[in-house]
């Protein structure tokens, strides 16, 4: 698109209310939206490139908030209509990445990044960050903040005095810090040290098994009175979920027990308040980038929550636990032209998201 762009003749639908609103122009103008109003009262500037929505919906672009980034990659987000995503595992081209696709030289979602992961030995993934006593964790950190990452990721086999001494450091500089739950650590002490975020519902399961065991499988029996207690310390300490439902789906082969549990679970969580986000562990090998976020979107839905509250998990929501309700997520004046225009109206159809007609990021149409 030219410095400025004209999408008249839209529907627009908000995921908050579900209000409709038909015959509406929108002009983006250096990346974002400089306004918005009913056809007719709406001018469109002279040199603006004008798209015609024949009725069709301009909605958000959708965020994958859990993915593992390859520049190969970068093509497919686009196409399913991702225009954010959040990178759980830093390394180093993906600080490049960002930086070329927010100088428009290279074609991509925008990226928010985290760091590598800080852990305990055995090391699982390339650029572990080992911290294996309470000294290692200050020069660690210092490594990680000097290559620009404000968010620690913490993963699963760090021991409990190392831990200690993270979270303190961490607190002390202003840091965010979540990831997995460490198996010695335990989910109750994870709440209490501040996690901002869990992915995978990690350490729950540990808490809901019978038999304390933990990983997919341990999600086949798990005791439901026990839940609420631990939905009450999430919403209590404020603590954000990415579950990852595909994915665990798919581990377990699909397993109905485990995938109902987990949906279950999920379910409560968004009934008593705790927040959720939507993210597929895409880029390790299993679920595939882009097109896995629909089918994540559904497995929210399968698991009871309302199609609306499903769609603004996936944009408001990541948003506002990016603290970014005033960059995007919404289509509203001011907020980063990312754009999809799509046939149908997402709260009768979720799946017209899959084959978005165009997909704009930051301005620029992309597809």
């Amino acid at each position: 698109l030219a410095p400025a762009a004209a999408f008249e003749n839209g529907s627009l639908v908000s995921y908050e209310t579900g209000v409709v609103r038909r015959g509406q122009t929108v002009i983006v103008r250096d990346g974002r939206i400089e306004a918005v109003g009913a056809d007719g009262e709406i001018q469109s500037p002279d040199a603006a490139v004008r798209v015609p929505g024949c009725g069709r919906f301009l909605v958000p672009g959708l965020a994958d908030m859990h993915v593992h980034l390859s520049r190969a990659d970068l093509p497919a987000y686009l196409d399913a209509g991702v225009t954010t995503v959040r990178n759980l595992w830093g390394f180093p081209d993906l600080l490049a990445m960002k930086a070329e696709i927010e100088a428009g030289t290279l074609e991509g979602p925008t990226i928010h990044v985290i760091s590598s992961g800080l852990d305990g030995t055995p090391e699982k993934w390339p650029l572990t960050q080992l911290v294996m006593a309470p000294e290692d964790a200050s020069p660690v950190i210092d490594g990680q903040v000097a290559q620009g990452y404000a968010t620690l990721k913490l993963y699963s086999d760090l021991r409990s005095e190392p831990f200690e001494a993270i979270v303190d450091d961490a607190r002390a500089r202003g840091l965010e810090y979540g990831g997995h739950v460490p198996h010695r650590v335990g989910l109750t002490r994870a709440l209490d040290a501040g996690y901002r975020f869990i992915e995978h519902l990690s350490g729950y399961e540990v808490v809901l098994n019978p038999d304390g065991g933990r990983g997919a499988f341990a999600w086949r029996t798990i005791d439901e009175s026990a839940m609420e207690g631990l939905v009450a310390q999430t919403v209590a300490a404020g603590t954000w979920n990415c579950p990852t439902l595909e994915i665990f789906a798919q581990i377990a082969n699909h397993e109905r027990a485990v995938v109902d549990n987990r949906r279950a679970f999920v379910r409560v969580l968004h009934d008593a308040g705790a927040p959720l986000l939507i993210g597929t562990d895409s880029g390790i090998g299993r679920t595939q980038p882009g097109v896995s976020l629909h089918q994540e979107m559904a497995q929210f839905e399968a698991a009871g929550l309302p199609r609306r509250e499903v769609l603004r998990i996936a944009t408001a929501e990541a948003a506002r636990f990016l603290g970014a309700e005033d960059d995007f997520g919404r289509v509203d004046v001011g907020l980063a032209a990312d754009l999809l225009l799509v046939g149908a109206n997402p709260i009768d159809e979720m799946a017209t998201l899959a084959s978005p007609i165009a997909v704009v990021a930051g301005g620029t149409r992309v597809r």
